[in-house]
């Protein structure tokens, strides 16, 4: 069923444009907003810049709780490392948090999960398929992101490196495909939407609080390292010598990956509007009289299907 396969998976697309473009927007502004906030701040000679790299020293420190301790704040690269990236892979996360769990639980409070069953869609099919929409408009955010930072770093005139700006994507999208790895696991274990979204809000919150903590002093010891902002801020690449820990990155991509499948593993066995640990929503009163909407109205082929769902 390769039509049924095919609208599946563009409706996922579709299911994540407007968080997806709200992000985009946050994105854009963030990085436009900071390169052309360093070249007034931070001025055009060394010795400015320099000076400007001393002060903010400073300042890193009484905020390392929010933000990873500024390195190479005399150049552009590392000024939108500490202030732009930093600051928007927190929001990132969180968008890939709420989006894992309104898949996991807003499309079944909406019974999309019932169509596509009857129309011959596995379990896993179905789930793998909205898992990828969110992997393309993810990598189709970052993206968006990182050209319209080196835009605004060009426009005030530096140059940031081509290849760094590639790795900065692939970090964004690793950190991505990892925190929604988790919201889909957790997604199982309630039976709303909006238990499952604060229950992932509280969680991403947790983990970022946790690696802050040890950006502060704290010694949290290897539990630090369950938390992906942590894995995120081991690669810098726009900074001198470009570090880049390909190790850590593979991490975040596997267990993204490995979260999903225990979704997934979870999703297969448990019932429809039902959790893993055996809960399971209320049923609603039932009705005999058929529905205003004209569109549920509609036979039941291809085309009415993918209207119906979407």
């Amino acid at each position: 069923n390769n039509w049924a396969y095919y609208a599946a998976l563009r409706l996922a697309i579709r299911s994540h444009r407007t968080g997806g473009l709200v992000l985009v927007l946050v994105g854009v502004l963030t990085g436009l907003l900071n390169a052309l906030a360093y070249a007034q701040l931070a001025g055009t000679t060394e010795a400015e810049r320099q000076a400007f790299a001393r002060q903010m020293a400073l300042f890193g420190k009484q905020v390392s709780y929010l933000l990873p301790a500024p390195v190479d704040l005399d150049t552009m690269g590392g000024f939108l490392t500490w202030r732009a990236f930093s600051t928007f892979g927190l929001l990132y996360a969180m968008w890939a948090g709420l989006a894992a769990t309104g898949l996991g639980r807003g499309d079944e409070e909406r019974g999309l999960p019932e169509h596509w069953l009857a129309s011959g869609v596995s379990r896993a099919r179905w789930l793998l398929t909205r898992a990828a929409g969110f992997a393309v408009v993810s990598l189709m955010v970052a993206i968006a992101t990182v050209l319209a930072t080196a835009a605004g770093a060009a426009v005030v005139g530096d140059t940031l490196p081509a290849g760094a700006l590639v790795i900065e994507v692939v970090l964004l999208w690793a950190l991505g495909l990892a925190v929604f790895g988790l919201g889909l696991v957790i997604a199982q274990l309630v039976i709303t939407r909006r238990g499952a979204g604060s229950l992932a809000a509280v969680t991403i919150i947790g983990l970022f609080v946790l690696n802050s903590a040890s950006r502060s002093g704290l010694d949290a010891g290897a539990a630090r390292w369950l938390s992906p902002f942590a894995l995120f801020e081991r690669s810098a690449p726009l900074l001198r010598g470009a570090p880049f820990d390909a190790a850590a990155t593979l991490v975040l991509v596997t267990s993204g990956a490995l979260l999903a499948l225990l979704a997934l593993a979870a999703f297969v066995r448990r019932d429809l509007g039902g959790s893993v640990l055996g809960k399971r929503a209320p049923y609603a009163t039932p009705t005999r009289a058929p529905s205003d909407d004209r569109l549920r109205r509609l036979p039941s082929s291809p085309f009415g299907l993918e209207d119906v769902v979407a």
